[in-house]
């Protein structure tokens, strides 16, 4: 569904230009395309408000903290300390992030390797893998691939996200219906009641029962007891710290076992399955184009001894295999358009006046990423990874594109 309304967003785009206007229901979204317009929207407070779609409300237990749908300074506040986690457990550096990661690649391919030459699906085991760099940064705990409680809470995330996104979204653009909508249609055709009830169990999971030992409420309250506050181990170990640190400061007024258990649930949101697809349309492109994968195992081959996993030390030394991770991500474009911006005041942005009421900024991604002048089809990417110029060439243009995103913008 999101794909369609890229595409047609694209079209619309062509018509009307990089910014124009589109009313969906009684709601009014600006869309955005171009770079420089992207850029500054991102960058202005009065537009970094995020929406109260009820959808969104019915998919987070709560959704005015944690840090996806927070606003104001919880999301400042939230948003800082979750960066500064990610730096100082090793996000662009070789270091404890780089060593988890590394393991549960290791982990990955052996479970791999018990399937050679039988048909396997592969998705659950790239899903455990990625869950479990998660799960070792918010909690520092691993979960092996035939864990069935992990499992059901993974897919309970994701049927909730593909849920949420039928129905019950097209309600949310006309809000002043939902009290008029009888709940029987609301709970089955809507299937709010089913979004509800895994929402639950995510949370029921996160806080009591992914395994006895180790539920989210046993794991704070025994972190509250040995915490090593020269030595965190774990996102969590960082907050408690933090919030002692802070217990002071009114812009930390929100923070408790609550918004705790709700940042952990939003990097689960943000990194799972994102991350995960990626992987799996790696696998499917590699199978599609032994001709690539041949000349990237080559490269591999040649420049990293046998035996030795690859790691973020390696990079410059595999530029054909950085350049098809690029390419690899450009094609699939997971993310098509951000989150919607909420706009909280009168404005002006490429020369138009943007009014507050009901008026939303949608940053719409993907026809950047799928111009025909600009990048050929994957289908002859062959051709391009045997021009080492235009390699570099397609590095250098979708560094410049992630770098349109300012340190302090609100893309998620």
């Amino acid at each position: 569904m999101t794909r369609k309304i890229s595409k047609t967003l694209k079209k619309l785009q062509s018509k009307y230009g990089e910014i124009y206007t589109v009313k969906l229901g009684s709601k009014v979204f600006i869309v955005l395309s171009d770079y420089s317009l992207i850029k500054s929207a991102l960058q202005r407070p009065e537009i970094s408000g995020r929406p109260v779609f009820h959808h969104f409300n019915v998919v987070k237990k709560h959704s005015h903290i944690g840090v996806i749908l927070a606003v104001g300074q919880v999301w400042t506040t939230n948003r800082r300390f979750s960066i500064k986690t990610l730096r100082d457990f090793g996000l662009g550096k070789t270091m404890i992030l780089d060593d988890v990661i590394l393991n549960e690649a290791q982990s990955l391919v052996q479970d791999l390797k018990e399937s050679l030459n039988k048909p396997i699906e592969i998705e659950w085991n790239v899903n455990v893998a990625i869950l479990n760099v998660i799960w070792k940064l918010v909690a520092d705990r691993r979960y092996e691939v035939s864990d069935k409680d992990v499992k059901k809470f993974s897919k309970n995330i994701n049927d909730n996200f593909e849920d949420r996104d039928g129905a019950l979204a097209v309600i949310s653009l006309f809000p002043w219906l939902i009290p008029f909508v009888p709940r029987f249609i609301m709970n089955k055709w809507m299937l709010e009641a089913r979004i509800v009830r895994r929402r639950e169990e995510v949370f029921h999971l996160l806080l009591v029962q992914i395994k006895s030992k180790y539920s989210a409420i046993e794991v704070i309250n025994d972190h509250k007891r040995k915490l090593d506050k020269e030595n965190p181990k774990d996102l969590i170990d960082k907050y408690l710290i933090e919030k002692e640190e802070q217990k002071n400061n009114p812009d930390y007024q929100h923070w408790g076992d609550d918004d705790l258990l709700q940042n952990m649930f939003d990097f689960f949101i943000a990194g799972s399955e994102t991350t995960s697809s990626t992987i799996r349309w790696f696998f499917l492109f590699m199978g599609r184009f032994p001709d690539i994968q041949r000349r990237v195992q080559k490269e591999i081959d040649e420049n990293v001894p046998k035996g030795q996993c690859l790691s973020l030390q390696d990079k410059d030394k595999l530029p054909t295999l950085e350049a098809l991770i690029f390419e690899v991500n450009r094609n699939v474009s997971l993310l098509p358009n951000a989150l919607p911006h909420e706009v909280t005041q009168n404005t002006v942005l490429g020369g138009y006046d943007i009014p507050k009421e009901n008026e939303y900024a949608l940053v719409n991604l993907w026809p950047k990423w799928n111009y025909s002048f600009l990048w050929e089809s994957f289908c002859k990417t062959s051709k391009f990874l045997n021009q080492m110029d235009r390699m570099f060439l397609l590095k250098q243009t979708l560094t410049s594109t992630v770098s349109i995103l300012p340190q302090n913008s609100k893309l998620f």
